[in-house]
């Protein structure tokens, strides 16, 4: 019986894996996925190690699109030219960076608005994305700095 649920859950990874080809579409259009992926992926969890094989071939192939709009956006633009393609703006470099930025922006909120759907909920995608991972730097005060400038202008 336990060698038929392996055989099972096994099915269901390659088969979520094959599905998370197809989102390497074109990243102007909206990703398609069904509810079976949502589904499958919660199904999955009860063997994290498929999961997290399937959840990172879903990132690999958006980070494909993602990459290749970029490019299409800097170097082409829109459909019909509109919007124009960002290049043309750098002889600006204020501009250019921050057309550059607004894109960025703008892919990132929809990959995480994408993923958080994907995965089920807001709270799912905070256990893939660790922000602990990557710290941001504090300002530090130590005592011993503030203790001396105030002992200076005692004197």
């Amino acid at each position: 019986m336990s060698q038929q649920i392996e055989a099972a859950y096994t099915r269901l990874y390659k088969w979520v894996r094959d599905e998370a080809r197809a989102f390497e579409k074109d990243f102007s259009e909206e990703p398609e996925y069904n509810h079976l992926i949502t589904a499958s992926l919660k199904a999955l969890h009860d063997r994290p190690i498929h999961q997290s094989y399937c959840i990172e071939e879903i990132g690999t192939q958006r980070s494909k699109a993602v990459a290749k709009a970029f490019h299409h956006a800097l170097t082409i633009g829109g459909p019909h030219g509109t919007p124009r393609p960002i290049e043309l703006h750098a002889h600006d470099p204020l501009r250019y960076v921050g057309d550059m930025l607004a894109w960025i922006h703008q892919a990132l909120a929809s990959e995480r608005e994408m993923f958080s759907s994907l995965l089920g909920s807001e709270a799912s995608t905070e256990a893939y994305v660790n922000p602990t991972q990557y710290p941001t730097p504090q300002a530090s005060s130590s005592p011993s700095s503030s203790s001396s400038s105030s002992s200076a202008s005692s004197r």
